[in-house]
């Protein structure tokens, strides 16, 4: 996530990268009705873009622009109503509130859609955190960062991961975000040597579908008492593995391709492709490739983009967006403020 100032105190933008589940295991059913997860999240630097400007008044205005307009299904702008934005600018709204702070004058917000919806990379989450922490700095509230992360669990499951970045393992529903970092270097070295390519279809996955199929598939009640790696292995040992594409999981991958089988598919195809590893992200639909450095990535990209729109299941999966990826550091420096 990345923070500009375009006008002192009065209007700023901010960046909200997409994420990618490294290893994403799922533990078993909460009583709270979610999933217990035990997850490796990268932020990636595929980037939706928000401006946020305070305006006379006290209403608040969203516009969603998407970034690849006319595209079909996926590609669409997400609908302004019970957008997510707005959502987290009403949870922060309440914390100034409770804290006798209340802000003044309305708002104006623009959002800027590259993160396809349903993908799974976490766009609608990145987007409220991003507005969590522009409103923080662009109000002045300066709340701490256990304040800004209870306001991100109320909006979802990944919102708090977002607050972060970076590369860190998730917990909980999500919510319980443990930052990475391998020996001296800190947070930022744990996400060197990460590059892939995003390949996602106009098809969105609904992720209560399949979580529901996985249900079905175990059997009611219950899930994992396996161990994962982050309990077997030391950071820096775990990396080294991953970046060569090794252990990479994501035990929602093969239930989603049962639902949705042209995804097993792509999956087949991209494993053609030079690619260290191939696999889905989040519920999907995205299907990412490790890479061994950015002109890796670039190159097989370039391929993809041309080659995939002749691809023959492209009629079912409808227009297929590729981005070559690279790991992005979190806010290393701390949250900006003004």
């Amino acid at each position: 996530m990345r923070l500009e100032w375009l006008e002192p105190d009065r209007r700023l933008r901010v960046h909200a990268p997409a994420k990618i589940n490294l290893i994403l295991e799922v533990l078993g059913e909460r009583r709270d009705g979610y999933h217990e997860i035990d997850s490796l999240f990268l932020a990636v630097s595929l980037c939706d873009t928000l401006e946020i400007e305070r305006v006379d008044g006290g209403s608040v205005e969203l516009d969603v622009v998407p970034a690849f307009a006319g595209g079909p299904g996926g590609l669409e702008a997400p609908p302004v109503e019970g957008n997510l934005v707005l959502a987290a600018v009403e949870a922060l709204r309440r914390r100034a509130d409770a804290a006798g702070r209340s802000p003044a004058g309305g708002l104006r917000l623009r959002l800027e859609k590259r993160i396809p919806l349903g993908a799974g990379l976490g766009g609608g989450s990145s987007d409220a955190a991003a507005t969590l922490v522009a409103l923080d700095g662009l109000w002045g509230l300066g709340l701490p960062l256990d304040e800004l992360e209870g306001a991100a669990a109320e909006l979802g499951s990944d919102v708090a991961f977002f607050l972060h970045g970076g590369l860190a393992r998730c917990r909980g529903r999500g919510e319980i975000v443990e930052p990475v970092r391998v020996g001296g270097g800190g947070a930022d070295a744990a996400i060197e040597g990460f590059h892939a390519v995003l390949v996602s279809p106009a098809v969105a996955v609904p992720t209560p579908s399949v979580y529901k199929k996985l249900r079905e598939l175990r059997g009611v009640g219950r899930g994992l008492t396996t161990q994962t790696p982050f309990t077997t292995m030391p950071p820096e040992s775990l990396l080294e593995r991953l970046r060569e594409g090794h252990l990479l999981a994501n035990r929602l991958q093969e239930v989603a391709f049962l639902l949705f089988p042209d995804l097993r598919r792509l999956k087949e195809f991209l494993e053609a492709e030079p690619f260290l590893a191939v696999q889905l992200t989040g519920s999907g639909s995205t299907l990412f490739g490790l890479c061994r450095s950015a002109s890796h990535a670039e190159r097989i990209a370039g391929s993809l983009r041309t080659r995939l729109p002749a691809w023959e299941p492209s009629r079912t999966l409808g227009r297929v967006l590729v981005h070559a990826v690279r790991g992005i550091p979190g806010w290393s420096a701390g949250r900006p403020r003004r």
